[in-house]
């Protein structure tokens, strides 16, 4: 886990945005490999050699505008300040008691991801911030898992006291161009957000607290809400699409797909061919690409 030239470009883009470093945790003690150049870039009147001698973000985030950081972890290999398994539930005296909870790469690494990700919401006060930097595409074996936008938009919800402040994939084209995009809610579009491609690709997210949630976690894919609500019931939903299978020939259930997924594509070379309402093309900030 550490933070390259361009996770730095991402996090001084949180901050150009408003996000509050003032009391950060990092979830892992996150190394840091930022050159001097990028620093420079980024941070021009900060302390550059005392962030480059040291071998963890503690500097970067002070210079960032963090009065405290802490780290989380498993155990003390590195020398965490804080020693918890996030496949448990937090003990109440880490609650509320961060204004930015930072996963540079740890959550793909933990088997119960609904406990820590709502370990991750209750460490956070009011109008406190989730970063995460986590692999999305072509990274299989990295770690357990890798996370789709999607499954952050659910469950960052207002249902669940917070709202996705920004979405951004960024494909790594080669080592040294990395492409940014911004990603749509499926729940706004009414449709999966799709894309493929070739490219290690990772999600990027920026969500805020709003209010403290205390209940279970609940998250569906967006189209089977739909699905549900159209019917009323999740029996009756099943019913009816093993009516449609069974009964519509199938040349018209083709037909019925493309016709549905005849969207305008684009062609993008980090991406591949996505539906241009789905992606938008950016560019963050200090990225020097």
């Amino acid at each position: 886990m550490g933070i390259t030239n361009h996770c730095a470009a991402f996090l001084k883009h949180a901050g150009k945005s408003g996000v509050d470093f003032s009391a950060t945790v990092m979830l892992g003690r996150q190394q840091l490999y930022v050159s001097t150049k990028t620093l420079t870039r980024l941070l021009p009147y900060a302390e550059h050699d005392k962030i480059i001698s040291s071998k963890y973000a503690e500097p970067f985030f002070e210079a960032l505008g963090a009065k405290r950081v802490d780290s989380l972890d498993y155990s003390d290999y590195e020398q965490a300040t804080l020693i918890h398994d996030l496949n448990k539930p937090l003990p109440d005296r880490f609650k509320g008691s961060y204004t930015v909870v930072f996963d540079g790469g740890t959550l793909e690494h933990v088997f119960n991801f609904p406990v820590a990700i709502k370990n991750c919401m209750d460490l956070l006060h009011v109008g406190g911030h989730f970063i995460s930097i986590t692999p999305c595409n072509n990274q299989c074996g990295h770690g357990l898992y890798q996370f789709s936008p999607e499954l952050f938009y659910s469950v960052f919800s207002m249902h669940h006291g917070f709202y996705v402040r920004s979405m951004h994939l960024a494909a790594d084209v080669n080592k040294s161009k990395r492409e940014w995009y911004e990603v749509v809610s499926p729940m706004q579009v009414k449709s999966r957000v799709v894309f493929q491609n070739s490219y290690p690709t990772y999600l990027m997210v920026i969500a805020q607290k709003q209010a403290d949630f205390s209940g279970e976690l609940k998250v569906y894919q967006s189209d089977y809400q739909e699905i549900w609500a159209g019917t009323g019931e999740t029996q009756t939903s099943g019913l009816l699409v093993r009516l449609y299978k069974t009964m519509v020939p199938d040349f018209i259930r083709a037909r019925i797909y493309r016709l549905r997924h005849s969207r305008r594509k684009t062609v993008t070379e980090g991406l591949g061919s996505v539906d241009p309402s789905h992606f938008k093309r950016v560019i963050i900030d200090g990225d020097g690409n």
